[in-house]
């Protein structure tokens, strides 16, 4: 993987997101407002194919994190797979607006 691929970690605009939001955030991604509609367009077919095969919270996560270890298996060497992980992780933290001060119990 490339290493500017590897910095672009997708962070999706709110729901109902106008196009001058789709613009504001595709620039920050360093991505065209098409590629980052492409994206929330493959979003939302996801989120439907899930409902219409009638999966559950819990097995949606599970498909999504085996699409995507498979994913990152496939267009990532080894030595880059821990630090895009950790990316990732950043990014679901900020998306679940966990706090940036958590210190987990010692």
């Amino acid at each position: 993987m490339r290493d500017k691929e590897r910095t672009k970690i997708v962070s999706l605009p709110p729901e109902g997101a106008t196009d001058e939001d789709i613009e504001a955030a595709a620039k920050a991604l360093g991505i065209s407002p098409e590629k980052l509609t492409r994206l929330l367009e493959f979003v939302s077919g996801m989120e439907s194919a899930a409902a219409q095969a009638g999966l559950t919270g819990p097995e949606l996560v599970n498909a999504c994190v085996t699409l995507v270890a498979s994913t990152l298996k496939a267009v990532c060497p080894p030595d880059q797979q821990g630090d895009v992980l950790s990316g990732i992780f950043q990014t679901l933290w900020n998306h679940l607006g966990l706090p940036s001060d958590f210190k987990p119990d010692a």
